[in-house]
């Protein structure tokens, strides 16, 4: 997205196309996967680990992992793949540059949704004063992720806006942006990945969800949550993943459909939560 591109000054990075980049990789030996464990979910770089002679090392912070990579590399109380990146780097006494700092100071302040997530604790804040000691400037990285965002996308947020409603008596916030939406305004689906943070500001929602159709009938599902709701275990079992309060999934079908079924299932989610809770008072 083109909100990271100053993480790439030297423009080296490619986006994967299949046959053309799968040539160039058969001469390297191996392969990183960050903040991924599950084959799946890499869809067509997929193809990628198949290749002979190429080890597959997975590192990876998430409690709901798979058995992607020959070398597995998971600490589910890391805050951000990059601070497993930094002790990693720290560990083999290698040097972490400015250009790396950046780079890790992003992960850092995107994966706790700029220090405000539940996983956000004294070793996020111990990592940040870390790398502003190698010259990250934080301000800079906060205006150049989060405050050059077009007006296009602010349209596209106020149409989002439009649709959203609460649910079991306010504890659970929803919203979409339909494939019409993306196109009539020509924001593209990764430039709306900050709107669930709107609608986790309504007073007294526990779980917020926003539906991205991303394609016709394909629908991509941001999930996030407050207190105790394990949104990352709801995830997994609709064929998605991630963390307790911020996790995803995509599926297939009419966005209607897809709505109600995960709506029924976070419904079923926070009905068990409001009982054990119940139980303990």
């Amino acid at each position: 997205p083109r909100k990271y591109d100053f993480l790439d000054p030297e423009k080296v990075m490619v986006t994967y196309d299949g046959l053309p980049t799968l040539k160039k990789l058969r001469d390297y030996e191996v392969l990183i996967v960050l903040d991924n464990s599950f084959r799946h979910r890499l869809e067509r770089v997929a193809e990628v680990v198949d290749l002979e002679n190429l080890l597959t090392v997975s590192i990876d912070h998430h409690a709901f992992h798979g058995d992607l990579g020959s070398i597995r590399i998971l600490d589910e109380k890391a805050t951000a793949i990059g601070e497993m990146i930094f002790n990693l780097i720290t560990e083999m006494e290698g040097v972490v540059t400015l250009p790396m700092a950046n780079g890790l100071y992003t992960s850092l302040l995107t994966d706790t949704s700029h220090f405000s997530s539940d996983s956000t604790d004294h070793r996020a804040f111990d990592l940040a004063g870390k790398l502003a000691r190698i010259g990250v400037r934080p301000e800079k990285i906060h205006r150049l992720i989060y405050e050059r965002n077009k007006l296009s996308q602010t349209r596209l947020l106020g149409q989002m806006l439009t649709t959203a409603q609460t649910e079991f008596d306010g504890k659970l916030a929803l919203g979409y942006v339909d494939y019409q939406m993306f196109r009539t305004t020509g924001v593209g689906p990764e430039d709306a990945d900050y709107f669930p943070d709107f609608l986790r500001d309504l007073d007294g929602v526990t779980v917020v969800v926003l539906f991205k159709e991303i394609e016709p009938r394909v629908v991509a599902i941001s999930l996030r949550s407050r207190g105790d709701v394990n949104v990352g275990k709801l995830a997994e079992e609709l064929g998605g993943g991630g963390h307790n309060d911020m996790a995803g999934m995509l599926m297939k079908g009419p966005l209607e459909v897809v709505m109600e079924t995960v709506k029924d299932a976070l419904g079923r989610s926070l009905c068990r939560h409001s009982s054990h809770r119940q139980e303990d008072e």
